[in-house]
């Protein structure tokens, strides 16, 4: 009996390790739900069905192009955002597809225009944003992310490009003195809604408020596309005071004659501070990197990430239970091993 619990001991200890060590330095690998694994993300793109989602396991992957899909794509299990990284790379194309990322890394390459392409529609909830984000899709929201740009001090956290529609739940941005350009490329009409943000500045861009607006794009049809920016419960920290509007926390950028602040609105808590070029509320001189009223809220304290259910699906085969099964049946049979000594010894 005792080389029996000896011997089931060590297979125990054997099977513990092997399993630890395979959930620490597992290859990276994408599955589709209900379907097959893959070890690039490109070959799970191109696999899944419109309406699957993709689990990633700890790794860095690449985006690939894909068309006419629906689909969602996670961490697998519990493994933190900061472990799945998605490499956004020169400009892969999404026509017609509406993407979903859910508690992942989403790394952009700070270069013009690079960006995930002709997207419908994009939800990101729990990420973490690095670099500049180029949006594209013509829907787009952002849930409990962190956006941190660390490169050089002309580039923005995110922005809005070719999107109609952007809005910011709960989300943090640092950058080094500019986080979100409002504008368009292509005409389109530009809404975007900050609920509940903090946008904090790493040091400051002379000029240059958290939010900056520009109206000035393209040159040809300036005056046919209109932006609107409602900011509500929203906090900018360490920004300089914007150049035309004179707070830190939006600005309408007017740098010469070319119509700017014609169709732009801002308001701020649902009250319009700012119609058409026009100030509807007169303008508070701002201290720079203080936030001034009534044109910049008091601050406040966005609320915690959320972390739902969705993020974490119990697998039967996840080696980190499996490795916890072991240790248990190892402590049990610890346990009968001692006892038995103990009454043989009586």
């Amino acid at each position: 009996m005792k080389k029996l619990l000896s011997v089931v001991m060590l297979v125990c200890i054997v099977m513990s390790m092997c399993t630890v060590s395979a959930w620490a330095t597992g290859t990276p690998t994408a599955t589709v739900v209900g379907g097959a694994s893959f070890t690039s993300l490109a070959d799970a793109l191109n696999a899944a069905p419109t309406g699957s989602t993709i689990e990633l396991t700890a790794g860095t992957y690449t985006m690939a192009s894909v068309s006419y899909k629906t689909l969602t794509i996670k961490a697998a299990g519990n493994v933190d955002r900061t472990n799945v990284v998605i490499d956004i790379v020169g400009n892969p194309a999404f026509h017609g597809c509406a993407l979903s990322f859910y508690g992942v890394t989403l790394r952009s390459q700070n270069a013009n225009y690079n960006g995930m392409q002709h997207l419908s529609a994009l939800t990101a909830k729990n990420c973490l944003i690095e670099n500049e984000f180029w949006s594209y899709a013509n829907t787009a929201t952002f849930t409990e992310c962190i956006f941190n740009q660390n490169g050089a001090g002309s580039n923005y956290n995110f922005r809005t490009y070719g999107s109609a529609s952007v809005t910011f739940n709960a989300c943090g941005f640092t950058s080094q003195g500019r986080c979100v350009l409002v504008y368009s490329e292509n005409g389109t009409n530009t809404v975007a809604t900050f609920n509940g943000c903090s946008l904090e500045a790493t040091q400051m861009a002379s000029g240059k408020a958290a939010i900056e607006i520009d109206s000035t794009f393209p040159n040809t049809n300036k005056n046919e596309h209109s932006f609107t920016v409602n900011i509500n419960n929203t906090q900018a920290i360490g920004f300089d005071a914007g150049s035309f509007c004179g707070n830190s926390l939006w600005n309408d950028k007017v740098v010469d004659g070319r119509g700017q602040g014609q169709r732009v609105t801002v308001k701020i808590n649902d009250n319009p501070v700012y119609i058409n070029g026009v100030f509807t509320t007169t303008p508070v001189e701002p201290t720079p990197g203080v936030n001034p009223n009534p044109n910049n809220p008091a601050p406040v304290t966005p609320a915690a990430p959320v972390v739902e259910d969705i993020y974490y699906i119990p697998a039967t085969d996840d080696n980190s239970n499996m490795a916890l099964w072991s240790i248990l049946a190892l402590a049990l049979l610890s346990t009968a091993f001692v006892t038995r000594k103990r009454k043989n010894e009586n």
